[in-house]
């Protein structure tokens, strides 16, 4: 899709460019004492100006585009005991094949903690994750059927370290787990 964008902006910049030239060289081609007669024979005619304007603007806009770095969601799964490692690393590799807005869904190593819920959570920080979250449900409902989504903008609103496409699964401890059949 970004290269798409790019394509119709350069397709923009190019069409601006040779209109712009178009018109400077008319007003070139206009006789010499019809150019004199003008009090600045230098300045641009409100077409031409215009023109330039939108060229800039186009310019600074791919520019801009061209040089945003868009971060690949991530995804880090929580672990409360060793022998749920197996567990995490199918869990991966499922989350490996969801694609959020385009983007490949980049799986962390997996962390070890002492503490955590006592049900299986996908928690996610930004109102606008909660697409991408959803998909990564659908993607999990196999291995974990009972896992929650769990919304924690409201708490991490403020939060500036976190950024859009952070997703957390928190594996519920190994006793808490159902059994599959």
């Amino acid at each position: 899709m970004r290269k798409v964008a790019r394509a119709k902006v350069s397709i923009l910049l190019a069409a601006g460019l040779a209109v712009l030239a178009a018109v400077t060289a008319a007003q070139e081609s206009t006789p010499a004492e019809n150019r004199l007669k003008t009090p600045n024979p230098v300045r641009q005619t409100p077409l031409q100006s215009l023109i330039r304007e939108n060229v800039m603007s186009a310019v600074q806009a791919d520019q801009a585009y061209a040089t945003r770095k868009v971060n690949a969601p991530k995804v880090w799964i929580h672990i409360r005991d060793a022998r749920q490692r197996h567990l995490a690393s199918t869990l991966n590799q499922r989350l490996a094949a969801v694609s959020i807005a385009g983007m490949s869904l980049s799986p962390q190593p997996v962390q070890q903690v002492p503490s955590g819920p006592s049900v299986d959570e996908l928690r996610y920080f930004g109102p606008s994750d909660r697409e991408g979250a959803e998909l990564m449900i659908q993607a999990l409902r196999g291995d974990l059927p009972r896992v929650k989504l769990k919304d924690l903008s409201a708490e991490y609103a403020q939060v500036t370290w976190i950024k859009p496409g952070h997703y957390e699964l928190w594996l519920a401890p190994p006793a808490n787990r159902p059994h599959r059949t």
